[in-house]
């Protein structure tokens, strides 16, 4: 039996920030859909804000937090700056599918109020395979027939095509399988 779980929770920059991290190269390299504003689980497409600590020589370091930081929405909404988005992130668990790389997370289960914004395919919580792991020579023709499954925000609305573009993922970018389908969702 498979069911969808919550593996947790996180905050991101507003949407409006993004279109200036995707300039025309990086969309050539990364996506299928060139016209989408890409959201992810991978930090590297959809950053947070991170807290700055000042460095010994007086350079701000950012700290490194995994994603996903928060195990329940209670302490997603509580920390989360002005104008950030709070997501949750959910897997499947059943049989075949790769170990969940979060979790426990509460509410477990993923609350109907929240707005699905897509599925994502991810190695653990990053790279993601659809919008972190180039569009290689070779791949376009393979490629170019997921493009009409994608939404405006390039991740999957239907779980079937999800599942189907993980297995190309697992067999297209080895060095990072298994991919798993994850689950995002705007809770704020």
């Amino acid at each position: 039996m498979y069911e969808e779980v919550v593996i947790g929770f996180d905050t991101r920059i507003p949407l409006a920030g993004l279109p200036e991290l995707w300039d025309d190269a990086r969309r050539d390299t990364f996506l299928l859909r060139r016209d989408a504003l890409p959201l992810s689980v991978d930090e590297a497409v959809w950053p947070r804000t991170r807290p700055e600590l000042p460095s010994e020589e007086g350079e701000a370091v950012q700290l490194e937090i995994l994603t996903p930081r928060y195990a329940s929405v209670e302490d997603a909404l509580a920390q989360a700056e002005p104008g950030e988005v709070v997501i949750a992130i959910s897997a499947w668990r059943g049989p075949g599918e790769p170990e969940l790389p979060a979790g426990p997370a509460w509410p477990m289960k993923v609350d109907p109020d929240w707005q699905r914004l897509g599925w994502d395919i991810v190695s653990g919580v990053f790279p993601s395979a659809l919008t972190n792991c180039g569009v290689q020579e070779g791949d376009p023709a393979l490629l170019d027939a997921w493009i009409a499954a994608l939404n405006d925000h390039h991740l999957f609305e239907q779980l079937p095509d999800a599942f189907a573009f993980r297995d190309v993922s697992n067999r297209r970018v080895r060095e990072h399988a298994p991919f798993s389908v994850l689950g995002l969702y705007r809770v704020r």
